[in-house]
């Protein structure tokens, strides 16, 4: 979905409005990244070393962000540059993250041969012996 979002910001932004747009050769490999790379962090993409203190603002927009799911970080990052904390707002939708995985699929692996792994315990070799 932020694909999908980006790619009609960068329309209505470059087309219908006619800003020149630049984008980092980095692309954020998830929303903790964003939030680091929106507060100016020079490495945001190095888990090692961001690179804060060094903080130069590039990045001025992030189209769809999940901080939210990460409130540690998000607190963390709120205390230490309040300064430079994005503006966090909505794009008209709330969403939830997860795993589906249909009904058929569910089903059809039931039928079949095989361990359950619905519980945790079945995982190791200590408690469960799967070839028995």
């Amino acid at each position: 979905s932020a694909e999908l979002a980006h790619a009609i910001l960068d329309i209505l932004m470059s087309e219908v409005l006619g800003y020149n747009l630049q984008y980092s050769p980095h692309v954020p490999a998830s929303s903790i990244e964003v939030m680091y790379a929106m507060i100016g962090c020079k490495t945001w993409y190095n888990r090692e070393s961001r690179g804060c203190d060094k903080r130069k603002q590039e990045l001025h927009l992030a189209v769809e962000s999940w901080h939210l799911s990460y409130p540690t970080t998000w607190e963390i990052i709120r205390q230490s540059y309040p300064a430079e904390v994005p503006l966090s707002v909505d794009m008209g939708y709330v969403g939830t993250t997860g795993q589906f995985v249909s009904a058929s699929v569910v089903e059809a692996a039931e039928n079949s041969r095989g361990l359950a792994l619905d519980y945790y315990k079945s995982y190791n070799p200590k408690w469960h012996h799967a070839a028995e």
